[in-house]
């Protein structure tokens, strides 16, 4: 699998073919057994390898879910307040921007989600991040992806 991964990744730009890459790196690297820790690194550097080369395409969206997902599960937990609570809300904040900043399928349930992650977080967390929630530009592309969605077909 290496070899044919080594081969053509970086050739064969589809988003299938990522998300069968990360399906073996999260094989290879188990999270429930072993250095629990050095698997979640490899697994989420692996995602931000993928999402930096095929993230942008329309057809990602359920990579970028399987991402946000696989972050829920890291350490730390959304509302607690110790360091490793904070770094996986920033974490996932950014992963959620990242996202909604793409016009995909899931652009719709990104943004739901998203918009549900920020809301449960304290008053003083949500504030800091209204001004991007509300933005031009994601309005601009939720707009897109419905336009996608709905245009006729040709």
């Amino acid at each position: 699998m290496e070899t044919l991964f080594n081969r053509s990744l970086l050739e064969v730009l589809d988003v299938q073919l990522w998300s069968l890459y990360i399906n073996y790196i999260r094989r290879r690297n188990s999270m429930q057994s072993g250095d629990v820790a050095r698997s979640y690194k490899i697994i989420n550097e692996s995602f931000n390898f993928a999402l930096k080369t095929i993230g942008m395409d329309k057809d990602s969206g359920s990579l970028w879910q399987d991402y946000i997902n696989f972050l829920k599960t890291g350490p730390g937990t959304v509302g607690g307040s110790g360091w490793q609570d904070a770094a996986k809300v920033d974490t996932l904040r950014e992963a959620y921007q990242r996202a909604i900043a793409v016009p995909t399928a899931a652009t719709t349930t990104l943004w739901k989600e998203y918009d549900s992650f920020e809301t449960g977080l304290s008053k003083i967390n949500v504030g800091s991040n209204l001004e991007y929630r509300y933005s031009s530009a994601n309005f601009t592309t939720r707009a897109v992806n419905i336009y996608k969605k709905n245009r006729p077909h040709t």
